[in-house]
């Protein structure tokens, strides 16, 4: 493995830990506390309430003031002149952040032999641990030293929030839902996923990204049927293209497949302009597979 390969699953494996071991964030907390020339009252955010109280009473009191020679002095470790701006970015930032602790894991794991570095090695290494805890950001003022957690976060496949069991995203107490990246309410969101909501419930849903979200999330079926969709065309692959009228702005075409994998029954959409030009079923399911009809009856027939 080439040394850039090394560096991709260096970060990978440092974000595949976000928000994973926070159970051990009080004892990470501690060991950097102590790691620090000064010690403070550690106070671990739990819930949204306290950060906004918390901080909002130091943020009063002049933390910003101190923040920049606090954290650079101690925990940047005179990066500044022992690095390079070419490897050290100035920080504009007044908190220390997460990916700052991560610069300097990153730093450290392939220039480990810089002088600024062995001479760290305390600091560097309770670093590690805040960081392998799922810390997000820290702040400190002259008497406390704040810890906020990583969210907690469920993504899919394309890295956008998303999770049909429960929340996508947990930051302190707050938890929020989401499905393919898109936002719900939890009580819309539980409808949606239960899939208990008839089609005209869903064509009532105000915003356009929530609803096509509820339409992918409904029975294939029951769409079809509620919406009076006509049917255009049938294939020996069960690909199903159809018209769905007087719903939406215009006219909307939409194609009914089997993956065949899975055996699932999937809708989706289809370019008007596509189906128009041609509702042949297989040949607007090679338009969603982005290749030609040649390609797709060539890969039905090796199937086959």
């Amino acid at each position: 493995m080439d040394i850039k390969q090394k560096r991709i699953e260096f970060l990978r494996n440092q974000f595949k830990m976000l928000g994973k071991n926070q159970d051990k964030l009080e004892v990470a907390a501690n060991k950097l506390n102590n790691a620090l020339s000064k010690k403070r009252q550690i106070i671990i955010i739990k819930k949204w309430s306290e950060l906004r109280s918390e901080l909002g009473l130091e943020l009063e009191s002049g933390l910003w003031s101190k923040l920049r020679s606090e954290l650079w002095s101690e925990l940047g470790f005179e990066l500044e002149s022992g690095l390079g701006s070419e490897l050290w970015p100035e920080v504009e930032y007044e908190v220390f952040e997460y990916w700052q602790n991560n610069w300097i894991l990153f730093i450290n794991e392939f220039y480990p032999r810089l002088t600024i570095l062995q001479k760290n090695k305390k600091k560097i290494d309770a670093i590690r641990k805040i960081v392998e805890a799922g810390n997000a950001y820290i702040w400190t003022s002259e008497e406390k030293l704040y810890i906020l957690p990583f969210p907690e976060v469920h993504l899919n496949e394309r890295k956008q929030l998303h999770n049909l069991n429960g929340y996508a995203l947990k930051f302190a107490d707050k938890k929020t839902y989401w499905i393919e990246g898109v936002k719900f309410d939890k009580g819309l969101w539980q409808k949606v996923v239960d899939k208990k909501m008839s089609f005209k419930e869903i064509m009532a849903i105000g915003n356009i990204e929530q609803r096509m979200d509820a339409l992918k999330m409904m029975d294939a079926e029951k769409l079809l049927k509620e919406s009076n969709a006509k049917l255009l065309d049938k294939s020996e692959k069960g690909n199903e293209p159809y018209l769905i009228e007087n719903v939406f702005s215009q006219p909307a075409y939409f194609l009914k497949y089997q993956c065949p994998s899975t055996g699932r029954v999937y809708i989706s959409g289809i370019d008007p302009n596509i189906a128009k030009k041609n509702p042949n079923a297989d040949y607007c399911q090679s338009w969603k597979m982005g290749i030609s009809i040649d390609e797709y009856l060539k890969n039905i027939i090796k199937e086959t």
